[in-house]
């Protein structure tokens, strides 16, 4: 086990949502099956709650081929 305690992450002030997603018992899981080290799937992922959407931000000159690109390609808003 780690040299912290896990249990702040369920009594996270910010909302019940932590305690509702059991991140706490994510972790200690995820923790538990690198432990045991066996030669099966273990987990790659942990929920937490959010509040954003994810997404990329990409950077080009205007006035270069590339910029010129992205500015008119319909899948990259501009936002």
């Amino acid at each position: 086990m780690p040299d912290c305690s896990l249990s702040g992450l369920s009594e996270n002030p910010s909302g019940p949502r932590w305690q509702e997603l059991d991140v706490e018992g994510q972790v200690r899981n995820m923790i538990l099956e690198e432990e045991l080290e066996e030669d099966q799937p273990k987990m790659t992922h942990i929920t937490i709650p959010a509040a954003y959407s994810s997404g990329i931000t990409l950077f080009a000159l205007r006035d270069t081929e590339l910029g010129q690109e992205l500015l008119k390609a319909p899948e990259v808003p501009l936002l």
